[in-house]
């Protein structure tokens, strides 16, 4: 305390207990005596307070003497910092992140401190017009208990990649369809925080929240059918005794705003499983300019996803016209269909943007569990990113796929097959024990035919993939046929072994041939014993 009090009045610099640095201007001897008369005559003073409450009180003394943003009051606070008297909650970007700023997060939007439960307890997305619980997990990381005065404030943004704060946070914008882009999940007065212990105490604090309805929002996507698909983000903030840098900002970087606070926090997470193997997320460009951006499909774990799993992108029409036209405006992914890319490798893929001025667009991403394969953990995790041209991180989303243990089902195409030269072969599909799609493919993977039976008249040997996905959950598995084409067959030889020296042979060749020869061998001397042309 006399420490605290010499620091007040002369002022002075430094480095705390805890490692950070401090700057005091100093107030002088009477002023700093007048702030401790102040707060040793308020009658909220007990002989059971605190260091913490002797901080909080001092602070308010100092306010009411010489106003809120006085010099007097700011020298009050830095001399409680400088002899590390403060509460300092974090929220960590990660499970590495000791509340250092700025945090070493990457990426810094799934921070695994916030998450959603449906009111039985299951980590779960929200749904549009359902009530569920917004966890936090908030730490202590002093060695001394706090007030109990801090608050929780928590903010939801419909998913995107491009999130600024506040502005796509506090429900003062809206999307081009009127729908707002973001609102409150605690009251904008925030939640009282009972005291927490020190020493990396922890507390985990559940908001009980009204998810918006998803039909505030099916006219803001092309994808209107697919509402519940276009899920939300979260934020959470502490104040406690440290200022949040940058807090009033209106068009910050999320990924900034949350690196460098540590009671900052963000959650932006697609949860794909069973029935909901498809999510939905905002690509906006908030400049009154044209930009470039660069948007990463990019794994956050060795295995390779696509021996497990098939992803898709779809892009909505003014998205799809966004993508730039130069020849290397995708990678490690390929088109299937006018709006809709797979990805094709297991690096990363990436797909160039020039997005028009303050626009909106949107993004569905699909995957499809193979159903004979399972991954590590029955989980396949990545993160869709947004950079902008200087290839700076800008936001993202997080993707947690995760497989039902027991689904198991096989495609059969059936056996490979031999036909003459344009004639018809018919492939047959093994019908699974429920409802599905059955899709044929060139081996390129293009396209051909979706239906059971699927006839066809090739020109050469050809193999055809088949794809069966079963409509619940979007699992699905691959089998491949070959139809080899000849020109002329033997169906038959009869006797065989020949006796009599007599033999009749059964044979067929396509209509086009116009020149066929029969040749007859012993096969045990390989000597030539008939040669016949069949040209007539």
């Amino acid at each position: 305390m006399n420490y605290w009090f010499y620091l007040l009045a002369m002022g002075g610099n430094g480095t705390n207990e805890f490692g950070d640095f401090y700057s005091i201007v100093g107030i002088g001897i009477n002023k700093a005596a007048e702030i401790v008369y102040a707060t040793e005559t308020n009658p909220m003073i007990n002989e059971d307070i605190n260091f913490i409450d002797w901080r909080y009180f001092t602070i308010e003394a100092a306010k009411d003497l010489y106003g809120n943003n006085s010099q007097e009051a700011k020298s009050v606070s830095d001399a409680w910092f400088a002899v590390g008297v403060y509460s300092d909650l974090m929220i960590p970007d990660d499970n590495f992140d000791d509340g250092s700023e700025p945090s070493t997060a990457n990426p810094m939007w799934n921070s695994p401190y916030i998450w959603i439960e449906d009111l039985l307890g299951n980590r779960t997305n929200p749904h549009g017009g359902e009530y569920c619980n917004v966890c936090v997990k908030i730490f202590n990381n002093k060695r001394i208990a706090t007030s109990g005065r801090e608050k929780l404030f928590i903010n939801w943004a419909k998913a995107g990649v491009n999130l600024p704060w506040n502005k796509s946070w506090l429900g003062n914008e809206s999307f081009q369809c009127g729908a707002p882009k973001g609102g409150w999940i605690t009251s904008p007065s925030g939640i009282s925080l009972d005291p927490i212990n020190p020493n990396w105490s922890d507390t985990i604090i559940k908001v009980r929240w009204l998810v918006p309805i998803a039909e505030t929002y099916s006219t803001c996507t092309e994808f209107n059918n697919d509402d519940e698909l276009w899920h939300f983000c979260i934020t959470a903030r502490v104040h406690d005794d440290m200022p949040i840098n940058c807090e009033s900002s209106n068009d910050l970087d999320m990924g900034i705003f949350t690196i460098n606070n540590n009671n900052v926090a963000w959650k932006n997470i697609s949860i794909l499983r069973q029935q909901e193997y498809n999510a939905v997320v905002s690509i906006s460009n908030p400049l009154n300019s044209t930009q470039r951006y660069i948007i990463e499909l990019k794994k956050t774990e060795e295995l390779n996803i696509t021996d497990f799993a098939e992803i898709y992108l779809t892009f909505d029409e003014g998205l799809r016209l966004a993508v730039n036209s130069s020849d290397n405006s995708v990678n490690g992914a390929f088109w299937i269909n006018d709006n809709t890319l797979r990805v094709s490798n297991d690096y990363n893929a990436t797909i160039i943007l020039d997005l028009p001025p303050n626009s909106d667009y949107s993004l569905k991403t699909t995957i499809h569990f193979f159903s004979d394969i399972i991954p590590i953990n029955n989980c396949i995790d990545f993160d869709i990113i947004l950079y902008d041209d200087n290839e700076n991180i800008l936001g993202g989303e997080h993707y947690q796929c995760i497989r039902t243990n027991d689904r198991f089902f096989h495609a059969n195409a059936g056996s490979d097959t031999t036909v003459l030269l344009n004639t018809t072969a018919t492939l047959h599909a093994t019908q699974i024990n429920e409802n599905a799609t059955y899709r044929w493919y060139d081996k390129q993977r293009n396209f051909k035919y979706e239906g059971v039976n699927y006839s066809v008249i090739p020109s050469q040997t050809i193999e055809y993939i088949l794809e069966v996905t079963a409509e619940s959950d979007g699992y699905r598995d691959l089998d491949t046929v070959k139809v080899n084409v000849v020109p002329g067959c033997i169906r038959s030889i009869t006797p065989n072994p020949v006796s009599d020296n007599w033999v009749t042979v059964n044979y067929e060749y396509a209509t086009t041939v116009t020149s066929a020869h029969l040749y007859i061998y012993n096969t045990g001397t390989t000597t030539l014993v008939g040669s016949y042309d069949l040209s007539n």
